[in-house]
């Protein structure tokens, strides 16, 4: 995200420098230019956030997914499966 930074700022840096330095219609077309990257590169950055927090939901519904699946199989299946923490040292279960 910094690289969008530092480019947007050097787009307006050499906005400047284009008004004051060039003269005719490059004075006019060099700020239009800039202007319409930077908005290209704001659109960018909004789909690289959007797709990068996307991504977070979906492992973080993923994980409460796998969470809720163990918790599910566990509770339907309480008097069958015995954990291997609720063993003792012969494998048998504790009760």
């Amino acid at each position: 995200m910094k690289v969008f930074t530092l480019f947007e700022l050097f787009l307006v840096v050499f906005t400047f420098y284009g008004i004051f330095k060039y003269e005719g219609i490059m004075r006019a077309l060099i700020p239009i230019l800039c202007l319409l990257t930077m908005f290209l590169f704001e659109r960018l950055r909004g789909k690289v956030e959007e797709h990068e927090e996307a991504k977070k939901r979906l492992l973080r519904y993923q994980k409460d997914e796998h969470i809720k699946e163990e918790e599910m199989n566990w509770e339907s299946y309480e008097d069958v499966i015995v954990s291997t923490r609720m063993k003792d040292e012969k494998s048998y279960p504790i009760r």
